[in-house]
């Protein structure tokens, strides 16, 4: 007896009654052992003035009270042990080159032999044939003490546990089955796996071999891990797209993958395709060159063929796609000198292929915002940019005149789409505009004036039947006079702007003369 009263529980910390464990030794008790009597003795300790013993009878089997203090308990072992059911987990021949956890479970357990020993235990040892032996290995988990002691680990152990855990006892051991490629030598050939027991100094309970389980099988080729099927995968050229290789099962190994196709033309990154131990997903990155359908064949190479399927081939068609358009607005305007405009949408009809399509305006007399579109196609995103807003703003020196021409100028996936038309700005003339600008407005449209006459004086040969008389225009005198005497003012004008330019010209040039003199 080690502890003689246990303590209670914080929640009843006097109980009236208190429960004392009697084990037996078996490894220093004999089956056919006489009558077995102990004495339990009571006493209060000295300094508890409130503890008092009284006689009262007890209900232990073959316990006499002789006085309040002492008790006498006779016990009688018995002679015949408890039949003892086990379940062990056999090896499972369907998945190779894996390490299977497994538990052995007996009802009741055996007997510990001591408190801190391991006398007591069953031993069950594995009777294999040449075929089990070859690819199936049994490996017990061993406890600190027999590590220590230097017990085999090839056998299955039934370790003895104190009384009140014997009800059901387990113990842990491995199971390891060999690899694939060792499995194809013995295809066909029975495999037989059984148990020999050893009860050692059990003696509480007996276990026959006939009671454990056997296993005995055919052994067939493995199930390989296979993978999932891929629909066809349709690309333009020079376009990158991902694709998942995703296999049923987790690699029992590290697996190298390599690809072929036949004259295809066809990018694959990573070159080198490896499917690490444990995992079950690899994603690779494919591009078409030509225009075509085509198929990408994979192979498993190595020892790994032997557990994992090739993956199933992959239908590729690469077409070229249709050019798409840049929608530009064709006139804008009128707008102020100075000011920006509102905003302009131009737009695609499609999103570009590639990530990039840069699209800028080409010209000196205004300033945008922003400078230039970008348009990209981004797979994170989730989204398609189709068009955007630009606004323009007039920094020439004249405003009026005729419109001023912008044209577009694209980069990037400049092959999947046309070029767009100019756009015609019109500016309108400001109150701050300088006399030159003025000047100049007025000579562009008396020239715009003349080019019109000239044109109305060509002869042609056409009928006067059918051509409607001219209207008369009655002009009085004094406005055309009025025109005459605007146009003599705008040529003045300029021959004296011509002339103040030709005497700065003259002055810059006579200085310079004079110091290369000096």
């Amino acid at each position: 007896i080690n502890q003689m009263f246990r303590m209670s529980d914080d929640k009843n910390p006097y109980p009236k009654h208190e429960y004392v464990t009697v084990e037996l030794q078996s490894a220093e008790l004999d089956l056919n052992s006489p009558p077995i009597s102990f004495y339990l003795h009571t006493y209060t300790s000295p300094k508890c003035s409130n503890c008092k013993l009284g006689k009262k009878p007890t209900s232990g089997r073959g316990a006499s009270q002789n006085t309040v203090t002492q008790t006498m308990y006779t016990m009688q072992v018995s002679p015949e042990a408890d039949t003892a059911m086990c379940r062990v987990a056999m090896p499972s021949l369907k998945k190779p080159g894996v390490t299977l956890k497994a538990k052995i479970k007996c009802e009741p357990g055996p007997e510990r032999c001591g408190k801190n020993d391991l006398g007591c235990f069953i031993t069950l040892t594995p009777d294999m044939n040449d075929v089990a032996a070859a690819l199936v290995r049994f490996k017990a988990v061993l406890p600190l003490r027999a590590r220590i002691n230097g017990m085999d680990d090839g056998s299955v152990y039934v370790w003895g546990k104190k009384p009140s855990k014997r009800k059901l006892t387990k113990s842990k051991y491995k199971i390891k089955i060999s690899k694939a490629s060792e499995f194809k030598e013995y295809v066909g050939q029975v495999v037989l796996v059984r148990f020999t027991v050893d009860m050692g100094l059990v003696k509480s309970v007996k276990l026959r071999r006939s009671a454990l389980p056997r296993y005995e099988s055919t052994l067939q080729v493995p199930v390989k891990i296979e993978w999932k099927a891929k629909d066809t995968l349709k690309m333009t050229p020079g376009n990158y797209k991902s694709v998942t290789l995703w296999a049923k099962k987790r690699m029992p190994k590290q697996c190298r993958i390599s690809w072929h196709c036949n004259e295809c033309g066809m990018q694959v990154k990573p070159s080198k395709i490896n499917l690490r131990k444990g995992f079950s997903v690899i994603k690779l990155r494919i591009a078409g060159i030509e225009p075509g359908t085509f198929q990408l064949h994979f192979e498993v190479m190595g020892e790994c063929a032997d557990a994992v399927t090739d993956p199933p081939s992959l239908q590729l068609e690469v077409f070229q796609p249709t050019a798409g358009y840049v929608r530009v607005p064709e006139e804008v305007g009128p707008m102020q000198s100075d000011a920006w405009s509102d905003e302009v949408t131009v737009e695609l009809t499609r999103s570009p292929f590639r990530r990039r399509l840069v699209i800028q305006p080409l010209t000196q007399e205004f300033a945008f915002k922003p400078k230039e579109l970008i348009f990209e196609t981004s797979p994170s995103l989730g989204f398609q940019q189709k068009s955007k807003n630009i606004k323009f703003k007039f920094i020439g020196d004249c405003g009026g005149g005729p419109p001023r021409e912008i044209k577009w100028r694209l980069s990037g996936a400049v092959e999947e789409f046309y070029r767009p038309g100019s756009t015609y700005i019109n500016v309108a003339s400001s109150n701050d505009d300088s006399d030159y600008c003025k000047a100049k407005l007025a000579l562009l449209s008396s020239n715009t004036t003349s080019n019109i006459t000239m044109n109305m004086d060509v002869d042609v040969d056409v009928d006067s039947s059918q051509v409607e008389a001219p209207q008369s225009i009655n002009v009085n005198e004094w406005q055309f006079e009025y025109y005459l005497i605007g146009g003599a003012s705008a040529v003045c004008l300029l021959v004296v702007i011509d002339t103040f330019k030709q005497s700065k010209f003259d002055r810059l040039v006579a200085i310079m003369s004079a110091s290369l003199q000096q």
